[in-house]
């Protein structure tokens, strides 16, 4: 008993000191097929106002909860996870259209948490993760087709120059094993899996659950995919090339930030699922807090990463420039989803029911 906890001390003042040790300066590893991006430590927060350019309150489009917001061509798209409509409004705020709702017509859509979309230049694309099934939609809000697929839809999706690729969960489990997969896929024009980019998987009985599984892609106006990944204490971006070849990996080092008692118990009911009636004897090492949440990158190249040290009444973004960290800004409101389009930030807060658009600028 005393040689285990002098042990389990000794662990943490060794994780203590690594965490905490500063890199002094900026690191570029050529690990052969591909480089690795190490940043010199920023200690310094900056308090950013970004100007706010417009807002849309819920109440004035009939929105509940929308989720992913889109722009293409002077348009926004905004996805309600609660009703299933499309509503498109025009930069001045001005509601033009709405589509999809929720049914199981041509063109409706019939999910509560599972949808994702998209904008390319000619279609709107949204996929539905338990239907099996993509539907597109032109500009104006048209049904074209579905195209159903034999798999469960992806959670995130994307597009380079007009070809979509995608985030794909899938989990299974046994009485003592929650497991999860995830992979990054280019889709052909049925929405078919024509490449793998990217594939992990992760045992929640070990310690740092869901490790290696992607949960965030971006990508920058040089057709580059980031691959955000989960990690407790650190956190890995991966970098891939339009073909999907992997370039680059940037790499970030994070003092561990406690669980409380209340989120470890509601991690742990969360991941307790049922099996044929019976709850599962998994159990998740849920000790620290994921560092960071999510990524988006805007028109000017550099790389958003969002925290999760936040609170409710602001948010921390790492910015990077060239792979390599540049500055830690502190924004005044809570970021809920990181989503960005050419060099502006939006934002929903759900408490005030509003969304606002503010620009990049700082």
């Amino acid at each position: 008993m005393k040689y285990s906890l002098i042990k389990s001390i000794l662990i943490t003042l060794i994780i203590v000191i690594l965490s905490s040790c500063n890199q002094k300066q900026n690191e570029v590893i050529d690990a052969g097929n591909y480089k690795i991006y190490r940043s010199k430590n920023i200690k310094t927060i900056t308090d950013i106002s970004l100007p706010l350019v417009k807002e849309f309150n819920f109440s004035d489009y009939e929105l509940r909860v929308p989720q992913y917001i889109t722009h293409k061509k002077q348009k926004f798209y905004i996805l309600d996870k609660s009703t299933n409509f499309i509503t498109m409004i025009d930069d001045n705020g001005k509601l033009i259209h709405k589509f999809g709702g929720r049914g199981m017509g041509p063109g409706e859509l019939n999910s509560t948490n599972s949808l994702a979309a998209v904008a390319t230049s000619k279609n709107i694309i949204i996929s539905d993760y338990w239907q099996k099934d993509f539907k597109i939609y032109d500009l104006e809000g048209n049904f074209i087709k579905k195209c159903d697929i034999s798999r469960w839809g992806p959670k995130r999706i994307h597009q380079i120059n007009d070809l979509c690729y995608g985030l794909e969960l899938e989990n299974s489990c046994t009485s003592e094993r929650f497991i999860s997969k995830s992979k990054i896929c280019f889709y052909d024009s049925l929405f078919n899996i024509s490449k793998v980019i990217y594939e992990a998987n992760s045992d929640c009985k070990l310690n740092n659950a869901d490790y290696n599984l992607a949960t965030t892609i971006s990508c920058n106006s040089d057709s580059n995919i980031f691959v955000h990944r989960l990690n407790a204490n650190n956190y890995l971006i991966e970098v891939f090339d339009p073909n999907g070849d992997k370039i680059a990996e940037i790499q970030r080092r994070y003092l561990p930030v406690p669980t409380s008692k209340e989120e470890q118990e509601a991690i742990q009911k969360h991941f307790k699922l049922s099996k044929n009636g019976k709850r599962l004897n998994t159990k998740v090492d849920a000790r620290y807090k994921r560092v960071t949440n999510a990524i988006a990158c805007d028109n000017k190249n550099r790389l958003f990463v969002l925290l999760n040290h936040t609170n409710k009444e602001n948010s921390v973004i790492d910015v990077f420039e060239n792979k390599l960290l540049v500055k830690k800004i502190r924004l005044p409101f809570k970021i809920n989803y990181l989503q960005i389009y050419e060099d502006k930030l939006i934002n929903i807060d759900y408490e005030k029911e509003k969304i606002s658009i503010y620009k990049l600028e700082f």
